[in-house]
């Protein structure tokens, strides 16, 4: 099998003529000239010229990637301050009582997706938990009538067949 030598078109053994000068030689023979006008060469470049250029094209490919590998890593940046932005804004309405626990997930989406109409939507919300009791109070707390009933309350205990005694136990 024959090796290829350093110039193109020239097998091992056959020698280089001595006037020729491989940068500035016409490539017609290593170099199809259709491919030297895709390039947007002529048919008379030389193959340091279509190097040149292939190199070029090569170099702006890479930028290429480059430009879209930052451009992935800033919406990537952008989707994180999205998601800690609209974590703050549910954290505040919960701090506020403007949204319970249960709609949690259903908040940070909405915050997510429209910022400035959560934000609406918490200005205009009644708070919905009260922020610092574990458990509702009773109805006689509320009242100041822990050692009676009030009416309403009688005649649910006379609906329910609650006695006095039974209620008092568990809401006094």
């Amino acid at each position: 099998m024959k090796e290829q030598s350093e110039t193109p078109g020239l097998t091992e053994g056959e020698a280089q003529p001595d006037n020729v000068d491989n940068s500035a030689e016409p490539i017609k023979a290593a170099v199809p000239p259709a491919i030297a006008e895709l390039l947007g060469l002529g048919e008379a470049s030389s193959l340091s010229e279509i190097t040149g250029t292939i190199m070029a094209m090569k170099q702006a490919a890479e930028r290429g990637n480059e430009a879209d590998s930052l451009m992935s890593e800033l919406a990537a940046l952008k989707s994180q301050a999205t998601k800690r932005d609209a974590e703050d804004l549910v954290e505040a309405a919960m701090k506020e009582g403007k949204v319970s626990p249960a709609q949690r997930d259903w908040a940070r989406g909405y915050a997510e997706r429209e910022p400035e109409g959560f934000r609406v939507f918490v200005a205009k919300a009644p708070v919905v938990v009260q922020m610092g009791e574990a458990t509702p109070p009773s109805p006689l707390r509320l009242r100041g009538e822990i050692g009676g009933l009030d009416a309403a309350q009688a005649q649910v205990n006379i609906a329910l067949a609650i006695g006095e005694k039974t209620y008092r136990k568990h809401n006094g």
